[in-house]
C-alpha cells in the first residue's frame, strides 16, 4: 500500500516485457496520486517522439483508471501550471535532454517547490533520474548539456 505522505513514485522504467505501456504501474499511479487528474511532462521524448505523441500514450494508459493527462507543453504558463498540478508525471527519454529543457524553461525551481509542498510526483526513467542529488549516474548518452 502506498503511503499516503510520501510525495515520491519512483519507477526505473514505464514498460516491463509482456505489458502494455504504464500496464504494471497504472494501479499504484492512481493510488498514489489520489486524484482524477495529472501533469504529463514529455520533454525527455524517448526516441524522439513529439511531445503530443508521448501525453497521449499517457492519456491512453492513464484513462483506463480515470484520470485526465495535460501535458505540460499545451499550457500558456507552465510556472503556474506546475504549481497548482495536483500530481505530476514526468516520462522517460534521454535525462540530458529533459533536464536542459527544463532549465531552458525555467521550471527547475517550480517543480521542486511543488513537490516540497506536497504535490505528488512520479518519475519514470529519466523522470526518476531526476529526483536524485545528481543525474551523473545515467546511462543516457549526453546528447545534449543541461
Amino acid at each position: 500500500m502506498i503511503n499516503p505522505n510520501d510525495r515520491l513514485l519512483v519507477i526505473s522504467t514505464s514498460t516491463i516485457h509482456g505489458y502494455s505501456f504504464l500496464e504494471y504501474i497504472k494501479d499504484e499511479i492512481k493510488e498514489f496520486i489520489n486524484s482524477d487528474e495529472i501533469i504529463f511532462v514529455p520533454y525527455a521524448r524517448p526516441s524522439g517522439i513529439s511531445y503530443d505523441d508521448y501525453t497521449q500514450n499517457v492519456k491512453d494508459a492513464l484513462q483506463t483508471v480515470g484520470i485526465s493527462v495535460k501535458g505540460l507543453h499545451t499550457f500558456e504558463n507552465k510556472k503556474e501550471a506546475i504549481l497548482h498540478a495536483k500530481a505530476i508525471f514526468i516520462g522517460g527519454g534521454n535525462t540530458f535532454l529533459l533536464l536542459k529543457t527544463l532549465y531552458e524553461l525555467g521550471l527547475v525551481e517550480e517543480l521542486r517547490s511543488a513537490v516540497h509542498n506536497g504535490t505528488p510526483y512520479i518519475g519514470t526513467s529519466a523522470g526518476s533520474n531526476l529526483t536524485g542529488l545528481t543525474i551523473g549516474t545515467t546511462n543516457d548518452m549526453p546528447i545534449v548539456y543541461p
